[in-house]
């Protein structure tokens, strides 16, 4: 039972790292400006003693309405896909 209540704390927590992974993998080898992956693009708005913080939060949002936008249109199938298998046959 323990095992249940862990499972979506241990897919969050891989998620993130994913995430992370692909940000790193990004900065280290990514070297000019054009080529930079959107969640990078992100830390060109913070600097060493200030953070453009309206731009960095504008941006943000804009890279996020696509997703939403995606996530909208198919969230009808991803739930009746996960309630296709919530049962036994």
């Amino acid at each position: 039972m323990a095992r249940a209540a862990t499972s979506p704390g241990l897919a969050a927590f891989s998620s993130f790292i994913t995430a992370w992974a692909e940000v790193a993998y990004a900065t280290a080898f990514m070297t000019g400006d054009d080529t930079y992956t959107l969640a990078v693009g992100l830390s060109r708005f913070v600097g060493r003693h200030k953070a453009e913080w309206g731009l960095l939060t504008a941006s943000s949002v804009l890279i996020a309405i696509p997703a939403a936008a995606v996530f909208l249109l198919v969230q009808r199938h991803l739930v009746t896909g996960l309630a296709a298998g919530a049962t036994k046959a």
